[in-house]
């Protein structure tokens, strides 16, 4: 029997716009919907639907997240973590943005694996898998920044400016 993938509406607040992406979670691995190699969008969630509706034929709607991206490079931009819970959504998300299109799966910004690591053991999850609290340095910070601006630009260039 094939899987009937589950969708997830991800809107996103990146530079002041809204941004609806289409997640999906599936044993093949996670990714957004993509037709061509190209990611399905819209500014809308009924325009999301709309356009995965024109792709994909069989799939449960699953519930909408949320993910303000403005805010949380607003206080990277201060040198402050902010949200650590959004943080590290957002960078799991950019990575598969990253991965969909048969791309390898790794992680977005691999070489920043430190600061994922030190981002994570601040999350609440991580006393849940007993992994120790580690303090966040400025750099880590810094690198946090970098790779959530980096990840803004990838998506606009295959959304909004593609």
């Amino acid at each position: 029997m094939t899987e009937v993938p589950e969708i997830f509406p991800v809107h996103l607040a990146i530079n002041g716009q809204a941004i609806w992406l289409g997640w999906m979670s599936s044993d093949s691995g996670d990714c957004f919907v993509a037709n061509a190699n190209r990611i399905v969008w819209s500014s809308t969630c009924p325009g999301l639907w709309s356009a995965i509706d024109a792709v994909r034929t069989v799939y449960q709607r699953g519930e909408p997240s949320f993910f303000n991206v403005d805010l949380a490079l607003e206080h990277l931009r201060h040198d402050r973590i902010g949200d650590v819970e959004l943080l590290m959504n957002v960078w799991n998300l950019l990575t598969d943005f990253h991965n969909t299109g048969g791309r390898r799966a790794r992680l977005f910004h691999e070489r920043h694996f430190d600061t994922y690591q030190t981002l994570f053991a601040n999350c609440e999850v991580a006393d849940w898998v007993g992994v120790e609290h580690q303090d966040v340095e400025l750099t880590q910070v810094r690198s946090a920044r970098v790779v959530i601006e980096d990840g803004v630009a990838m998506i606009l260039s295959a959304t909004v400016n593609g």
